[in-house]
């Protein structure tokens, strides 16, 4: 009975993690600039948009953040302080970019 119970429990929580998942906003965190930079990149999919948030958090290093989706739509922000932030309509797959600049 108890095996039962437990695979039933297990049923339960996957079917409905598969309702709730379906309206997570997907994002990934990564560190991709060489040390001794500091730095977040952000991006992923918001409801409708692709985002690209890049941050340096290194003196007189600024950040550049650029979104491109399938049909050419692109923003690209740069910033000397603070977050490079750049998002772009939710069209086809998109491509993520990041970069760094000294001043």
């Amino acid at each position: 009975m108890k095996k039962i119970l437990t695979s039933g429990l297990i049923a339960m929580t996957l079917l409905g993690s598969a309702f709730i998942g379906s309206s997570t906003i997907h994002a990934t965190h990564v560190n991709p600039a060489p040390y001794p930079i500091w730095d977040d990149w952000y991006y992923g999919v918001k409801p409708g948009y692709y985002y690209s948030n890049y941050y340096v958090q290194n003196a007189r290093i600024g950040s550049i953040a650029r979104v491109t989706n399938t049909i050419g739509a692109s923003m690209t922000d740069a910033q000397y302080y603070g977050a490079a932030y750049a998002q772009v309509q939710q069209v086809g797959a998109p491509s993520y970019h990041w970069d760094y600049f000294y001043f």
